[in-house]
Formats: C-alpha cells, sequence, structure tokens
C-alpha cells in the first residue's frame, strides 16, 4: 500500500519585530504608550504548547487589527531559546501600512532604554506566534 504525505503549510500574514530593552514589562509597556500614543493592556499569559512556560502578553486594537507585544522571558526560560538578546516581540498584522510600522520602530528606537529593534523575516521564529 502506497503511503500518503501530508504537508500542512502555515499561513503567516504578520510582522514580527524584536525589541532589546532591559526594563521589566510593565515599564516597557508605559514607555511605548507614551511613545505611539497607543494603549497596550495586559492580556492573559502567552503560554507556549512546546515548553509550557508562560509569557507577558499586551495587546492593542487599532483599526480593528490586533497588535501584540509579548515577553521574551519568563520565570523558567525564554520563548525563542536562540534569541536570548530579544526581550520582547512585537507581532503586527500584514494589513497595518508599512509607513506606520516604520514609523512606530522610529519612535521605539527614541526611547532611552531601548537597545535595538529589528524586524524578523524567517518564517521558523514567526511559528512561535501563530495564535
Amino acid at each position: 500500500m502506497a503511503k500518503l504525505h501530508l504537508n500542512v503549510g502555515l499561513e503567516i500574514d504578520f510582522h514580527l519585530i524584536g525589541i532589546s530593552c532591559h526594563l521589566k514589562d510593565y515599564r516597557f509597556i508605559w514607555h511605548i504608550n507614551n511613545a505611539l500614543k497607543s494603549d497596550f493592556c495586559k492580556t492573559e499569559f502567552y503560554e507556549h504548547f512546546d515548553n509550557k512556560l508562560f509569557f507577558s502578553n499586551y495587546k492593542y486594537n487599532i483599526d480593528n487589527q490586533d497588535v501584540y507585544i509579548i515577553s521574551n522571558k519568563s520565570q523558567g526560560g525564554y520563548l525563542l531559546k536562540k534569541t536570548k538578546q530579544i526581550d520582547y516581540w512585537l507581532k503586527v498584522n500584514h494589513n497595518i501600512d508599512n509607513n506606520m510600522l516604520d514609523g512606530w520602530m522610529d519612535e521605539i528606537k527614541k526611547i532611552d532604554d531601548v537597545l535595538a529593534i529589528t524586524r524578523i523575516e524567517t518564517n521558523k521564529q514567526k511559528e512561535y506566534f501563530i495564535f
């Protein structure tokens, strides 16, 4: 009998931005809300299915699109172990205007305690943020 193989391709339709910053999550979000004139609010912890760890999660709705900031660190470890230098992940739907996203990145860079900010283009890392 012939074997059938099922290849499932995930549709990854969002931007992922890594942010390095040594602030605690509540202080970082306060700075983000002031810089972006946004209203990120804490939601349920993000639980990753692989490692059973819980990560701080903040949500903001703009133009009926949800934007998330997720901590890369929890008390038990990292969401993405290969990117320990990243402290927070900004997950933005592709429907958000690129000019707006670039403006957000510029404003986040101006926060004194932000060390670095970068776009993540690899789908392997983005797979951790599908929910």
